[in-house]
Parts: structure tokens; sequence; C-alpha cells
């Protein structure tokens, strides 16, 4: 927003006294020799985002439907296209390397960890049994799992009952355990992120 403003000649005020809203209505505002992408278009999809961001997540009752994950998608894909349109907006001599990235933020993603009813996915080919465990209690939490649901989720990722159950057994030293079930450690969080940080380095 502040990129825009710029570009369109608006003076910027201090950063205490920035707000998204009053400069989006300047941006409105300002003459019609700058593109409508601009002045109207790019600042409504930050404002829908920033409205998101502000207005959604906590404030939501324990019993509502969890709205993080569809806030989330909408989110990255109206981020993608703000992206998508500067670079198309800004585009220079090297046309072929913005539309390059153009399609490369308008491809279809595939989530690495999906959730279908109460069943957890880990969409990673390769993975051990352990790892897919660690990464279905990273994937729920703060809530806990009964370490018989967890072996369950992880034979649907096409392990054996054995392999999944030692799996588990491997799993208890960064697990909580009460009567409620598990629940990852700190350290089990630390190695979760260890994980797809190694999984986004090979892609």
């Amino acid at each position: 927003m502040k990129c825009l403003a710029i570009y369109c000649n608006i003076i910027l005020p201090r950063s205490r006294n920035f707000k998204v809203g009053v400069i989006a209505k300047n941006l409105e505002s300002a003459s019609s020799q700058y593109d409508d992408i601009v002045r109207l278009l790019i600042p409504k999809a930050c404002l829908f985002i920033y409205d998101i961001s502000s207005n959604r997540g906590a404030r939501h009752d324990p019993d509502e439907i969890n709205p993080n994950a569809m806030d989330a998608g909408v989110s990255i894909s109206v981020a993608s296209w703000i992206l998508a349109e500067l670079i198309r907006f800004s585009t220079g001599k090297d046309a072929r390397s913005s539309i390059l990235l153009i399609e490369a933020l308008s491809s279809k993603k595939y989530p690495k960890v999906e959730e279908i009813g109460e069943r957890i996915y880990i969409n990673i080919r390769g993975m051990s049994a352990r790892h897919i465990g660690i990464l279905i209690m990273n994937a729920i939490f703060p809530r806990r799992i009964k370490r018989e649901k967890l072996i369950d989720l992880i034979i649907r990722h096409g392990f054996k009952r054995n392999a999944a159950s030692v799996a588990t057994q491997r799993m208890k030293a960064v697990i909580d355990e009460n009567d409620e079930g598990w629940k990852l450690r700190g350290l089990g969080r630390e190695e979760a992120d260890e994980i797809f940080h190694n999984i986004m380095q090979k892609l």
C-alpha cells in the first residue's frame, strides 16, 4: 500500500499515523492518470487480507467451525494475485521472466498437510512412520490424540500396524501424555519444523 501511495505521489504519514483504510481512500481519489489496478483493485485486495487478519482468528467461539484454514487459503490466493498484478503492471523489457513468475504464482498448490473429517494426512512421499507421526501431532497441536488413533492415522499412510506402533513408541521422548491422550512437546514441534525445512530445501 505504501509503494502504491508513493507511485501515485501521495504523501505518507508517519508510521504511527499510517492507516490502511485512509491510504486506500486516498488512492481511490488519486488522479485518473494512474491505472485502476493501482488506484482501486490492488488496494481493495490488500484491504480484504488486512480485514481478515485483523478481525478473524482468535475472536471465534470455541464451538464454531475453525475458519483459520479457509482464511489462510483465500489470503494466500489473493496475495498471489496481488503479486502477479504488480509484476504484470511493472513489466519492463524482461517480459518472459515476468510471465514465468506469474505462472508460478498462479499454479495450483497442493497441501502438504490435509485434514479430511478428523483424519490427518501428510502428503509427502518417502517419510518414515515416526516422521509421519510427528507431523500429524504437529498439525493437530495443541489438541491431544489417543495413541491408538495416532497409530490408525499412521497406518492410513501405508504402514503396517507393527511399524506404526513402533514409531509411536519412539515418539515418547517428545510427547506429553495424560488421560486425554498425547500432545506434542516443544522438542517435537521443533523437530517438525526441521522436517519441513529439509523437505522444502529438496523441492
